[in-house]
């Protein structure tokens, strides 16, 4: 936990949970945990999620405590900036407005098409080596894998993501974390800023 207040929760996730229950991984989500937490508290409650994450992708989730605090927050607006290692030299920054759809062959992935919805990423590359960059991603639009899309999209898939043209023998997941999240609370409208350090992708960038 991050942190918390008597209506919203943040959270750091690590990698391989899932946000919520899904067929595949039915128990020991995000919001499993944080209903426990807030039951031991005797808060009566089932908290919401309000900012989602992939399973694979690690960093900060937003919960609100209540529904009509989730239905609040549908008018808010977030700034949401991440941290990937991404194969190649990425330039110095750079932007990629490319509309994202579904992709005809999988319920999963997502591509780039002209049929898709507006979708827009920005990015400043932090430090990078002759094959690796390690990139601050800012996150325009919201749709669905948009990171991971772009950056393949780039040519730099994000290393270990599997999914998306990332392979790597070493790395399991994308190398994706969400370092940061701003936005004015709905209740006392104070502006919350949250941040977290991207160490850990630091060192991977080292060792890879």
């Amino acid at each position: 936990i991050v942190f918390e207040d008597e209506f919203i929760l943040i959270v750091n996730k690590p990698q391989s949970q899932n946000c919520a229950p899904s067929r595949e991984h039915p128990h020991e989500s995000l919001v499993e945990q944080v209903l426990a937490y807030l039951m031991n508290k005797d808060v009566q409650t089932n908290p919401h999620i309000v900012t989602r994450l992939d399973r694979n992708t690690s960093g900060l989730v937003l919960f609100a405590k209540f529904g009509h605090i989730h239905h609040l927050f549908s008018k808010v607006k977030f700034e949401k900036e991440y941290i990937c290692l991404a194969y190649g030299r990425t330039q110095p920054e750079g932007v990629v407005e490319a509309p994202i759809a579904r992709d005809s062959d999988s319920i999963i992935t997502r591509k780039v098409s002209d049929k898709g919805k507006y979708a827009k990423t920005s990015y400043y590359t932090i430090v990078q080596n002759n094959t690796l960059s390690l990139c601050k991603v800012k996150l325009h639009t919201g749709r669905t894998h948009q990171i991971r899309v772009h950056f393949q999209f780039m040519g730099h898939p994000i290393v270990g993501d599997d999914l998306y043209g990332g392979v790597h023998h070493l790395v399991k997941g994308q190398s994706l974390q969400c370092c940061s999240l701003k936005f004015v609370h709905p209740i006392n409208h104070n502006k919350i800023s949250i941040n977290i350090d991207y160490k850990q992708l630091i060192q991977l960038f080292n060792v890879l």
